[in-house]
C-alpha cells in the first residue's frame, strides 16, 4: 500500500502538467522523493512524566503510548488490536527495564532508579492507549533539585517528545524533552513566570519549524501574494485565524477530531499548491488563508491539549506558545519572500513557481491519503 501512493501521484501529476515538459520534470522529481523515503509530515509522538513534590517526597507518574511500546515488545500477542491488562502485566518487566535504560533521574544530586511500583492502562478521549506507571521517592531532606533526562522511543521515532511537568509548592514548570534537548534541571527558582514563558516560546518556535506540513502551506500562500501588501494581508489573516482556533481548542470550547484536522491540513496544502499551478490570480487571497488558518490552528492546539496544562498556567502557555509560532512564521516569511521576489525578475520564474507548487501539491495529496487511512 505504501508504494501505491507515489504511483498514483505520479499519474495525477502527469495529467496536471501534460502541457509543460518542465512541469513533468517536477512531477518526476516528486515521484523520486515520495518513493525514496518516509515523508516528514508533522506528527506527534509523546510520552508524559508528572512529578509532584511535597517536602521530601516525590511522586512520579510516567505515561507511555502503547503503540510505541507494542512496536518494541509485541505486547498485543493475539494481534486483535486491543491491549489487555494481562498483556501489559506480562510485558511489565520489559517495560520497567526499558524505562530504567531510557530515563535518568537525580534528586538533590542523588541518582534515583526508575522502579515503578504500579502500572495500569489508560485511554484518552480519542481512544489512544497509554500505560501509566507510578513511583514514589522519599528522601530524608526537602527536595530542592531534580535532574531529569530521557531518550524514550527516540530509536523508533526521532522527533518523539517527553513532556515533563513538575508541580511543587512554589509553582509548576513544564519541559519538552526531545533529541535536541534531552535533559532538564529543576530548582524552586525555576518556577517563575519568565522561565515558563520562554520555555513555551521555544516550544512554539520549534513546533512551526518541525511541522513540515505547516511550513509547506506557509510557503504556498506566499506564492499567492504579488506584492508586500498582499503578503501582509495573507499572512495576517492566517495568523488571526489559527490564533483563534488555537485558543478555543486549547480551552476545550471546541474539540474536533485530531485525525480529521490532520486530513484537513493535508487538503489545504494540496489546494494551495494546485491554485498556484493553475495561476489563478486571487484578489482576496486572504479569505482562503483565513479559512485554512482556522484548520491549522486546531492542529497547533493538539500539542497543548496533550500537555494537560494546569488552569493557572493556561493563559501564559497559550500566549507564549502562539507567540513562538508567530516568531517562526515571521522568520520563514523573511527568508522566502525576498527569494521569491528575486526569482520573479527572471524569465525562468514560472518554471520555479510551477516546480515548487507541484511539490507542495504532491506532498499535500500524499499526506491526505496517508492520513485518511488513519481516521
Amino acid at each position: 500500500m505504501k508504494n501505491f501512493f507515489p504511483e498514483v501521484l505520479m499519474a495525477a501529476a502527469c495529467q496536471i502538467f501534460r502541457r509543460s515538459q518542465r512541469g513533468l520534470r517536477a512531477a518526476l522529481f516528486l515521484w523520486f522523493v515520495l518513493s525514496g523515503s518516509q515523508l516528514f509530515a508533522h506528527s506527534m509522538s509523546v510520552s508524559f512524566v508528572e512529578v509532584t513534590l511535597e517536602g521530601s517526597r516525590a511522586s512520579l507518574k510516567y505515561r507511555l503510548p502503547m503503540a510505541e511500546l507494542d512496536l518494541l515488545f509485541l505486547i498485543d500477542e493475539n494481534l486483535d488490536g486491543v491491549y489487555q491488562p494481562e498483556e501489559v502485566e506480562k510485558a511489565g518487566p520489559q517495560i520497567d527495564s526499558y524505562l530504567q535504560e531510557k530515563v535518568n533521574l537525580a534528586v538533590n544530586n542523588l541518582p534515583v532508579t526508575s522502579e515503578p511500583q504500579e502500572r495500569a492502562l489508560w485511554a484518552d478521549e480519542e481512544d489512544h492507549m497509554f500505560v501509566d506507571l507510578w513511583q514514589e521517592v522519599v528522601l530524608s531532606e526537602e527536595i530542592r533539585q531534580i535532574e531529569f533526562s530521557a531518550t524514550i522511543f527516540q530509536e523508533l521515532i526521532p522527533d518523539h517528545k517527553t513532556l515533563v511537568l513538575i508541580d511543587s509548592e512554589e509553582g509548576s514548570r513544564q519541559f519538552a524533552l526531545d533529541q535536541s534537548n534531552q535533559s532538564a534541571i529543576w530548582t524552586p527558582e525555576d518556577t517563575g513566570f519568565w522561565a515558563h514563558f520562554f520555555s513555551f516560546l521555544a516550544l512554539g518556535i520549534e513546533h512551526i519549524f518541525t511541522g513540515y506540513d505547516h511550513v509547506l502551506f506557509l510557503i504556498g500562500i506566499l506564492f499567492l501574494g504579488r506584492n508586500l501588501l498582499q503578503v501582509i494581508k495573507i499572512v495576517t489573516s492566517f495568523t488571526v485565524a489559527h490564533s483563534l482556533t488555537l485558543v478555543v481548542a486549547t480551552l476545550g470550547v471546541v474539540t474536533p477530531n485530531a485525525q480529521l484536522i490532520e486530513v484537513g491540513i493535508a487538503l489545504s496544502i494540496a489546494y494551495i499548491g494546485l491554485e498556484n499551478l493553475i495561476e489563478k490570480h486571487w484578489t482576496r487571497a486572504w479569505h482562503i488563508t483565513f479559512f485554512f488558518g482556522l484548520v491549522h490552528g486546531f492542529g497547533f492546539a493538539n500539542i497543548l491539549r496533550e500537555m494537560e496544562l494546569s488552569s493557572t498556567q493556561l493563559a501564559s502557555s497559550l500566549f507564549s506558545f502562539n507567540l513562538g509560532v508567530e516568531v517562526g512564521q515571521v522568520f520563514i516569511v523573511a527568508m522566502v519572500f525576498p527569494l521569491l521576489l528575486f526569482v520573479r525578475r527572471y524569465h525562468w520564474r514560472m518554471w520555479v513557481i510551477r516546480s515548487v507548487s507541484a511539490c507542495i501539491c504532491g506532498f499535500g495529496v500524499f499526506w491526505f491519503f496517508e492520513r485518511i487511512l488513519e481516521v
